[in-house]
């Protein structure tokens, strides 16, 4: 069954196939499949918790699919599914929802694995609707998104998300945090965005006279130390005199402040914030020698666009 799963893989997702035909089947002790009792289908138990039913796995996973789905309503965007598992609930959702992409998310190689091993799986990977995030840094979800853009609803499977909880947790944030960008962003707009046409007003001749970023690409070849504001910072400290001498250090404008106490100067500060008080982040640039150059985004505080000799 795996070699017959792993073909289409190879056709599909290549490096997916190599990831799992490396993972040693015999190293797994703590994962084992059983026969459930109503219809004999397999079940699966990872380090003594059963993550399926052991009655009738293919009727949980579809009832799980099924509310899900109903609670998430009529929006637009892919299925996201928390732990593989055997691969049940990622078959109830594209015989659901045949036209949805479907994001499979799953810590554990030796799991998906062992899901090969155990069942005909060739129609989640031959659907052309499904993406695989498997392991790795949590971050990997992003890449994802990206790719279908928004989310329709997300389905758990919890005891396998019990069992990697803080992975699973920052998984579930990123998605969380990607659901509500489009929210976030119109709420900036209506906050902000008289704000930026009145800038953008302001900044008309400065706009016309000063030179566009493009013009210092690909002109720096070496390492760029970028900072920003945060605890991190502190731990930075000690490093930055040596950081200094084979970096360019550009700083976001909250870090320009703790550049000016650590006595760093910065090549670059960068200021995209349109709002007055913004400002004050800036003040070293009041005081320096002048050899910082401020990158501005347009819509900044006009005021900011006079503070430094190279704009």
């Amino acid at each position: 069954m795996f070699q017959t799963n792993l073909a289409v893989l190879r056709t599909h997702y290549e490096a997916l196939a190599q990831v799992l035909e490396a993972e040693n089947p015999l190293s797994l002790p703590s994962i084992f499949v059983s026969e459930s009792s109503l219809n004999g289908a397999p079940t699966l138990t990872v380090e003594g918790q059963l993550i399926h039913s052991a009655r009738n796995p293919l009727r949980e996973a579809k009832r799980l699919v099924e509310g899900e789905l109903k609670a998430a309503g009529s929006s637009e965007g892919a299925i996201v599914l928390l732990g593989f598992g055997l691969g049940y609930a990622a078959e109830a959702v594209l015989e659901l929802e045949s036209g949805r992409r479907l994001i499979i998310v799953e810590k554990r190689p030796a799991i998906l694995r062992k899901a090969l091993e155990t069942r005909d799986l060739r129609y989640v990977f031959t659907s052309g609707k499904t993406i695989v995030v498997l392991g790795g840094h949590d971050g990997g979800i992003l890449a994802a998104l990206e790719a279908v853009q928004k989310v329709h609803a997300v389905i758990r499977n919890q005891t396998l998300i019990k069992l990697d909880a803080a992975w699973y947790t920052a998984v579930d944030q990123h998605i969380e945090l990607w659901r509500n960008k489009d929210a976030v962003n119109m709420a900036t707009l209506r906050r902000f965005g008289k704000r930026w046409v009145r800038n953008l007003g302001a900044n008309l001749e400065a706009i016309r006279d000063f030179p566009g970023v493009n013009s210092l690409f690909d002109q720096f070849n070496f390492p760029v130390l970028l900072l920003a504001a945060g605890p991190s910072l502190d731990e930075l400290r000690p490093y930055l005199d040596a950081c200094r001498e084979r970096c360019l250090v550009i700083a976001v404008d909250t870090a320009a402040r703790f550049l000016q106490t650590a006595k760093i100067p910065a090549d670059f500060i960068v200021s995209v914030d349109p709002q007055f008080w913004n400002l004050r982040h800036l003040d070293p640039l009041r005081t320096g020698d002048g050899g910082t150059c401020l990158i501005a985004e347009a819509a900044t505080q006009p005021a900011a666009l006079r503070l430094c000799r190279r704009t």
